[in-house]
């Protein structure tokens, strides 16, 4: 029975591996920046993350989710999960599934939010969701950025306009990613709006170090940027490079998995956690994880109902 369960499981699961990747070379501090201590946008919350053991789904646990529903003529509702890839909708006229989700069973298509979409509670078995209750798809927390600049105003204020910023960039992300965290934009003059055209917002880099040496790393800053800086000390903190090599160590193991569809793993993001983003959460696939469990942050989109 345990075979059975979980190979209709793997059927179910059937996705294109998308990897996600973190290069300093590319990486740039925009408008979605934050203070010490703040969540940016798209950061998890300030509670810690669950134990990974707490997520795991089960034959015949009850689950739920959130998710787009797609009915194709002669076959089963497919509910969707939030992979980034373009597989809802249809190719040449022709109807085309989502490859990232679960088979159901009991849907009341009429109980559909306007654009297909709905929060399902049920229990997951043989591979398909079989439905207990279904509503409208929850609101997402929002989060938005902490604009404020965690310093204080030096003599005459901040200025207006940022000089040339790729020193700066070359500086941290790739000359010295051992002594730096992620390079930040605050805004003194309050949080920014929309509009593109008119005076550009003041804007503060807010660069966070590692190093025992803050005034070395400061000095060398401001040889390589003549703008408005906010200095944070933050030792012991993880650097980028310590990130990086978190990245590429869970990378090693998990790049594997993502090659093979039926373990259903989607996205992966570097962080001070390697955040994994699956269907769900398996015994099996918890199992193939624990060489790098200390290091990431298991998000499934089916999460079990206790």
């Amino acid at each position: 029975m345990r075979r059975h369960w979980l190979t209709a499981l793997a059927a179910a699961l059937a996705t294109l591996a998308v990897v996600g990747s973190l290069s300093f070379a590319a990486r740039r501090a925009g408008p979605a920046a934050h203070g010490p201590g703040q969540p940016g946008p798209g950061a998890p919350t300030a509670s810690p993350p669950a134990d990974p053991a707490a997520l795991v789904v089960r034959d015949g646990d009850t689950v739920e989710a959130s998710g787009a529903v797609v009915q194709v003529p002669g076959k089963p509702p497919r509910f969707c999960a939030p992979a980034p890839v373009a597989a809802v909708g249809s190719i040449d006229g022709r109807p085309q599934t989502c490859q990232m989700g679960v088979d159901l069973a009991g849907l009341d298509a009429t109980r559909l939010g306007p654009d297909g979409r709905a929060l399902l509670r049920g229990t997951l078995r043989g591979g398909v969701l079989q439905i207990t209750d279904q509503g409208p798809v929850r609101p997402e927390p929002t989060t938005g950025f902490d604009w404020r600049v965690p310093c204080p105003p030096p003599d005459g204020g901040w200025n207006r306009g940022r000089p040339d910023d790729n020193g700066l960039h070359e500086f941290i992300y790739n000359e010295h990613p051992d002594w730096f965290r992620d390079l930040r934009v605050t805004y003194p003059d309050g949080e920014p709006g929309a509009a593109t055209d008119g005076p550009q917002p003041r804007t503060v880099f807010v660069v966070e170090i590692v190093i025992a040496d803050h005034a070395a790393a400061e000095r060398a800053v401001r040889a390589r940027y003549a703008g408005d800086v906010c200095f944070v000390a933050n030792p012991g903190a993880k650097s980028l490079a310590d990130q990086q090599r978190d990245l590429e160590r869970v990378r090693a193991v998990v790049e594997r998995l993502m090659q093979e569809p039926a373990n259903g793993i989607y996205t992966m993001r570097g962080g001070d956690a390697v955040e994994l983003d699956m269907v769900a959460l398996t015994p099996p696939l918890l199992e193939r994880l624990e060489p790098v469990l200390r290091l990431i942050v298991a998000n499934p989109w089916l999460r079990p109902v206790r």
